[in-house]
């Protein structure tokens, strides 16, 4: 790497760590400010829907307040594109792809309003998505992550699960169509799975309730193995857990702070920095 490609991949890190990670007081500070932005945009979508409990009908305040987000939102995302030490991460990460459809839904509405005018609500709803960022605010985004890789691991064995009780819902509920009937509430087959549904669940709406004994006990049945049931995908995720904290060490990044690598990591997760020798 020439002298002055390493000169600008300094700075690009530099202000990667000045203004966009919490570890360094000039990031909490910039966090800060884009965690207020994110909570103006929602609650100026709640008082655009009349969430608040008044009714503020102002087109052109709003339209204002629409021009400045997507002038931040965009700024901050081509700023982020251009510093983030690894360029693809940003983009496909989680937050990353949540500020794409916040930003983009800005465009669309300003743009094409014409074109989106059935679906505005809707798009205005998934700006929402924004308060997410205060996840990365309150720096639980690497928590976050941890429990995202160990539910991908545990995938196959909650898939499973996953399979065996909608089997033993769709039987259930098959039965119980058969057993009570129209009469009962039970009117077709699609609604007697509902009912094994939320009877496994634990909800117990109460819309449809069994009337004959050997529904009662099938019922009774399901609450039962409802209650179990909670243990099985808990006792699989804790396993995965703790494995994968067991691949974790301590040491500490030199540049940023950061802690939490992998044995074999050799550059920081966090600002790309390398790390030191861990033995």
């Amino acid at each position: 790497m020439s002298e002055t490609a390493h000169s600008f991949y300094q700075t690009k890190r530099r202000i990667y760590l000045l203004c966009f990670s919490i570890k360094t007081p000039m990031g909490k500070v910039v966090s800060l400010f884009w965690g207020g932005i994110a909570l103006l945009i929602v609650l100026t979508e709640f008082m655009r829907m009349g969430g608040l409990g008044f009714n503020f009908n102002h087109p052109t305040f709003y339209h204002q307040m629409d021009i400045i987000f997507v002038l931040l939102f965009s700024f901050e995302y081509l700023m982020r594109l251009w510093v983030t030490p690894k360029f693809i991460k940003y983009p496909t990460s989680v937050m990353g792809l949540i500020d794409l459809i916040t930003t983009l839904s800005l465009y669309l509405i300003l743009l094409f309003p014409e074109l989106v005018a059935h679906y505005e609500n809707l798009m205005r709803l998934g700006r929402i998505l924004c308060i997410l960022r205060l996840f990365k605010l309150l720096g639980v985004m690497d928590d976050v992550a941890f429990f995202h890789r160990c539910i991908l691991k545990a995938r196959s064995k909650l898939l499973l699960f996953l399979f065996c009780i909608v089997i033993v819902a769709m039987m259930s509920g098959g039965i119980m169509f058969v057993i009570e009937g129209p009469q009962n509430g039970f009117t077709n087959l699609g609604s007697s799975i509902y009912w094994a549904v939320v009877t496994l669940a634990t909800v117990g709406y109460g819309d449809i309730t069994p009337h004959t004994t050997p529904g009662r006990i099938i019922a009774s049945m399901l609450i039962i193995l409802g209650y179990l049931s909670l243990a099985i995908p808990t006792s699989i995720l804790s396993a995965y857990v703790m494995a994968e904290r067991e691949r974790k060490i301590s040491f500490r990044c030199p540049i940023c702070k950061h802690v939490g690598h992998e044995r074999d990591a050799r550059y920081c997760k966090h600002c790309g920095g390398k790390l030191s020798s861990n033995g």
